[in-house]
């Protein structure tokens, strides 16, 4: 993410009690990085260094916004072995 970037959180998601506000601008984050690629590679460190969250925090949000089915997870295997997480946006 640039400077100069923003992000942009759904009324749906930003009306949401159950969801901490951390979560939140990580979703409109996280929204911003798929814009290329149509998902979001970035790893939980990045997200963390990003937002001065602990990685475990980032993974905590990442499953809440999961299991509210705001994000899907897939994972896919590149060529050299490797496994790489995709973010998709679905709420």
């Amino acid at each position: 993410m640039t400077e100069s970037s923003y992000i942009n959180i759904p009324s749906k998601l930003l009306l949401d009690s159950t969801i901490p506000s951390n979560a939140k601008i990580l979703y409109g984050q996280i929204k911003s990085l798929t814009y290329k690629d149509g998902y979001c590679f970035a790893t939980n460190k990045y997200l963390a260094q990003l937002n001065n969250l602990s990685i475990r925090t980032i993974s905590s949000l990442i499953s809440i916004l999961t299991k509210k089915e705001y994000i899907k997870i897939h994972f896919k295997p590149k060529d050299n072995g490797m496994i790489i997480r995709e973010i998709f946006i679905t709420g």
